[in-house]
């Protein structure tokens, strides 16, 4: 789709826009209690080399996702007993849903994803009390497409 200039509402993707669904073997739960949502996919090539000064190629590469997540400590009670015991363990998928009216939604998807670490970091203020969660993660789909290309 391609967007319409101007805008006549102006809307774009916000915070407010996003849905995140935990699919837990207990079964998907959505959570809407997160601070933030971060991954990121890396496709480092190798380098081919001669005898030259410059490479004379590269190989397709070794990718790394990785990301985290940040709930608020009731909804990472949930997610927690959600997993069940061995939790760092488990793997589980992790949809990520934005799209403000106007715009399609778009839907990214953390596939096979097992937590790394637990992070909790609690300093006196007013802001809600998190649990950080590092994931690593098999494969991310943006929108349906896979970044690398590879079938598995």
């Amino acid at each position: 789709m391609t967007i319409e200039y101007p805008l006549v509402r102006g809307e774009r993707h916000d915070f407010a826009a996003i849905e995140v669904e935990i699919d837990a073997p207990a079964g998907p739960k959505r959570f809407k209690g997160f601070k933030a949502v971060n991954y990121s996919v890396k496709l480092e090539p190798g380098q081919v080399r001669g005898t030259g000064a410059r490479k004379i190629g590269r190989t397709r590469g070794e990718a790394t996702e990785e990301g985290s997540l940040e709930l608020y400590l009731a909804d990472w009670d949930e997610l927690r007993a959600a997993l069940g015991p061995g939790y760092m363990r488990k793997a589980f998928d992790v949809s990520v849903t934005y799209g403000p009216d106007g715009l399609p939604a778009t839907t990214d998807t953390l596939v096979g994803c097992r937590i790394k670490s637990v992070d909790k970091s609690h300093s006196q203020g007013a802001d809600g009390l998190v649990a950080k969660l590092d994931l690593d993660i098999m494969k991310i789909l943006e929108n349906g497409l896979d970044p690398v290309g590879d079938e598995a």
